[in-house]
């Protein structure tokens, strides 16, 4: 009786030891974050888990942050399954509503998807929680796929958001109907030439090293990138160069120089930097050196405050007593003497006046 009651205890233990486990496992949406269980990594969760609250939300996390493949419920039975990325619809995935949740979240329904007897569907690729690209057959899929062809050759080159009436010619190597390997895309407006991307494509896409220019018009010239993609995203180490400073009748040209993400710089580089691996070594040597000016600052500090005497000039004005830790500094105030009928200051006079400070306050000249 004693074996069973002892064995009783210890699995009740196990239980609350995982219950206060999951307690301390925190998940960032609060509408799922009452009760988790789940895989758990410094105290966020991590891993594969279900998470319930106001809605109910079973897959991958990251860090707290819904990420992976998941399934969201809400109570009133709307149903999303599909990709997540920081904490947020990233991906492809299916969005299922009743009529009646329909109804009650008209305001929030995109207006992308369509109706499947009573149920709306919002299915495609997602961009932080908004359907942007409607379509079926998951994200490789050719609906999917923002495709563009050649009229005349049949090939097919990608473009995240292609516009209406815009046409494409291409000269290069091509697979099974598609962009791959060194290749030119001219990109047409209503016929006329807007840009051209060349390099080395995979898939419909630039990939690795290559260049595109954004054709401007014989008024205000080109702007162009040379570097790297990925995906056909201006991600990886380049130089774009662009007009700015447009006045009426002509623009400057800015340089932006380093890594770039999804067309974005995010990383300036100086001109003997050239590619990535270079640039994390700058990277590196810079934030040595910042930690070494910094640290003979601060010793440069420390012995300015040890060795201070009545007379030595301070960042604040000149020593003229000192106290233990407090220190009397002579300075100067401004005094505004005259002022006109809008209150402006026609005259100023500098006053000579000594106020006692912090030695933690004073620095070096």
């Amino acid at each position: 009786m004693k074996i069973k009651k002892l064995i009783f205890l210890c699995f009740l233990n196990i239980l609350v030891s995982v219950n206060a486990i999951a307690a301390q496992c925190v998940v960032v949406d609060s509408d799922i974050n009452e009760k988790y269980s789940g895989e758990c990594k410094d105290g966020m969760a991590n891993g594969k888990g279900i998470a319930t609250g106001k809605d109910k939300y079973e897959g991958g996390f990251i860090n707290g942050l819904k990420s992976g493949y998941g399934t969201y419920e809400w109570p009133y039975g709307m149903i999303y399954k599909g990709e997540y990325s920081n904490d947020k619809r990233n991906g492809f995935g299916t969005m299922t509503v009743p009529k009646a949740a329909y109804l009650a979240t008209q305001a929030q329904r995109s207006p992308l998807g369509h109706w499947q007897g009573d149920i709306y569907i919002e299915e495609g690729i997602y961009k932080d929680s908004m359907l942007i690209n409607p379509c079926t057959g998951g994200k490789n899929s050719d609906s999917c796929i923002n495709w563009v062809t050649d009229s005349n050759t049949g090939c097919k080159a990608w473009k995240a958001n292609p516009e209406p009436n815009e046409t494409i010619t291409y000269t290069g190597e091509c697979k099974d109907g598609i962009a791959n390997g060194k290749g030119t895309v001219q990109w047409y407006k209503n016929g006329d030439l807007r840009q051209i991307s060349n390099g080395y494509y995979v898939n419909g896409r630039l990939h690795g090293k290559g260049k595109t220019t954004w054709k401007g018009g014989p008024a205000s010239g080109d702007d162009w990138y040379v570097g790297e993609f990925f995906e056909g995203s201006i991600t990886g180490f380049g130089e774009k160069t662009y007009r700015c400073n447009c006045g009426a009748w002509s623009c400057h040209q800015c340089i932006d120089r380093g890594v770039f993400k999804e067309g974005k710089l995010i990383g300036s580089a100086p001109d003997e930097v050239n590619n990535i691996s270079e640039y994390k070594a700058w990277q590196k040597r810079e934030k040595n050196k910042q930690v070494r000016e910094t640290q003979e600052y601060d010793e440069r500090v420390s012995r300015f405050r040890k060795s201070l005497a009545i007379g030595d000039e301070s960042s604040l004005g000149i020593v003229t007593d000192i106290r233990g830790k407090i220190v009397k500094i002579q300075t100067t105030e401004s005094q505004c003497t005259q002022r006109d009928s809008t209150n402006s200051c026609l005259n100023w006079i500098e006053n000579s006046v000594e106020k006692w400070v912090q030695l933690n306050n004073v620095y070096p000249k």
